[in-house]
């Protein structure tokens, strides 16, 4: 910059909106009752409740359903989300009351899934044995090989 110093101007601000409230009764009843008292016992925004809800039964529902948008295409249950609030806004109080019953679920696959890695893990360990074995015997005929070549030249 030659020595210059350049001046930054100001900052051009966001224009200020005022978002529409998360509407009611749009879920389901069970669901809904639990956006609500969840919106209630946490003091929060109910659009944090409604939002991490709604990302939390994508995650429950992605893999397991379809929409089929066209009769040659199908689409994912998939929905993305996003909070922004500010520090101490109990985000993540919220989530981890809306994470919970997918948490208990991972828990429970992983301790079913526990005697196959184990299964799994021993057989692997069998394999890698047999195949170490099998490089140190490669090693000593390529070595052998290597020797004997050396002799006739």
């Amino acid at each position: 910059m030659n020595g210059l110093i350049y001046e930054w101007q100001a900052p051009i601000p966001f224009e200020e909106r005022k978002l529409p409230l998360f509407p009611d009764k749009v879920f389901p009843d069970t669901i809904e009752k639990f956006v609500s008292e969840l919106t209630r016992s946490t003091e929060t925004p109910r659009d944090l409740a409604a939002l991490t809800t709604m990302g939390a039964i994508s995650t429950a529902v992605h893999s397991k359903y379809m929409i089929k948008t066209k009769v040659d295409h199908a689409e994912s249950l998939n929905i993305w989300t996003l909070v922004a609030l500010p520090p101490g806004s109990r985000k993540s109080s919220v989530f981890s009351k809306v994470m919970q019953p997918i948490e208990k679920y991972e828990r429970l696959i992983a301790k079913s899934l526990k005697p196959k890695i184990r299964e799994i893990t021993s057989k692997n360990k069998g394999v890698e044995a047999r195949i170490r074995e099998m490089r140190l015997k490669a090693a000593k005929a390529s070595a052998t090989k290597f020797e004997e070549h050396q002799k006739e030249s």
